[in-house]
């Protein structure tokens, strides 16, 4: 399940989104349909996504407190699961 969740993220990154701002906008479609998942994930797949939903979630979250560093590419001694997500 961790795998999964990871290849969903670096796709997300890889596709120039926010995956703070992509997550998030997911988990608030989950809590509109009761907790459940929505039937259409459309909304949430890059390749399927308009330019100007590209551009709302590509955006840091509203509020977000976080780094505006740039992630750096790792060194020989650690893994490439050790980058940070934030873009």
């Amino acid at each position: 399940m961790t795998g999964l969740l990871f290849g969903v993220l670096a796709t997300v990154r890889l596709n120039g989104l926010n995956p703070y701002t992509w997550v998030l906008d997911y988990l608030g479609a989950c809590a509109r349909h009761r907790g459940e998942p929505p039937q259409e994930l459309d909304p949430w797949l890059p390749w399927r996504m308009d330019e100007q939903r590209q551009q709302e979630l590509r955006r840091p979250p509203v509020g977000w407190q976080g780094t505006s560093q740039r992630p750096t590419t790792a060194t020989a001694e650690e893994s490439p699961t050790a980058l940070p997500l934030a873009a």
